[in-house]
């Protein structure tokens, strides 16, 4: 295991000092300095490769300096007067469309994801209303440590129970240097419908909160509400890639716990006849 971490340390050095020395650095007026892996002149714009997911366009007039690598440096008059081939420009300009339409498709996913949902109507044969409901009331102070903050509304009359409730949740991506980890809480509502011989239950309000943990540095940044999305949102701290793979374990988690939660349900009511005389 020391052997596998000191080998990845040793390939993520590499490649972090070959991306130092061979990729382009472009000087702005602004103050800012980009490093990127391509550069291509039109006329009047400068179109920079900011790898791996955006292509932007500067006008050449925004401009300082280019350097390569080789150390072949570009100042303000030959910036303006030089200008890459077509292919070169019509390379990097479809570049920039897939990576507008990838782009798109996402936002498109993330605004029509529906909320996280879970429901059933379950039988319960020759059962009557008030023996379900009462089962159902022993499950709650069987399953949470403190039913009485969890169930925040109970009308026999109407066949009603709807509680809040909360779970740890904590998952790691990636080892070593890359590892990064989501800890935290997942608060959920729980609702269950009774009539005679069967009833309904809808948990859903699925909200991850609290703490990102990033090479042992707590930050408050949860996912959120859970969606159908696959993708985590935006973040300052992690990376795309590591926010979407957390988020996938994290629902993973979370489907695995909701199941066992509805069987856990499902068995008390049908076999927990401890109650009935």
């Amino acid at each position: 295991m020391k052997f596998l971490k000191k080998l990845l340390t040793l390939i993520f050095l590499f490649f972090f000092v070959f991306e130092s020395f061979s990729q382009i650095k472009v000087e702005f007026k602004n103050g800012n300095t980009f490093t990127v892996s391509t550069v291509v002149f039109t006329n009047k714009d400068i179109l920079l490769d900011l790898s791996p997911n955006v292509v932007s366009k500067f006008g050449k007039s925004e401009i300082i300096s280019v350097k390569y690598p080789d150390g072949k440096k570009l100042n303000g008059p030959s910036i303006a007067a030089i200008v890459s081939s077509d292919e070169e420009i019509k390379e990097i300009k479809k570049m920039a469309e897939t990576i507008e339409l990838a782009e798109q498709k996402k936002m498109d996913e993330i605004n029509n994801a529906k909320p996280l949902k879970y429901e059933d109507i379950i039988n319960v044969p020759n059962t009557e209303k008030k023996k379900i409901f009462l089962r159902s009331r022993i499950w709650f102070h069987k399953t949470f440590v403190d039913d009485k903050a969890v169930l925040s509304f109970s009308d026999f009359e109407n066949g009603i129970l709807i509680g809040n409730g909360t779970f740890k949740e904590y998952i790691e991506s990636g080892s070593g240097i890359f590892k990064e980890s989501l800890g935290g809480y997942v608060k959920f509502s729980i609702r269950i419908y009774i009539k005679d011989n069967n009833y309904k239950y809808v948990i859903d309000g699925l909200v991850h909160d609290d703490v990102y943990i990033k090479q042992g540095t707590t930050i408050d940044e949860g996912m959120g509400l859970l969606t159908t999305s696959k993708y985590a949102p935006l973040s300052s701290t992690r990376t795309v890639l590591a926010g979407d793979s957390l988020l996938e374990k994290l629902k993973f988690h979370v489907d695995v716990k909701i199941k066992t939660l509805a069987n856990s349900l499902k068995n008390a009511i049908l076999n927990d006849t401890e109650a009935d005389f």
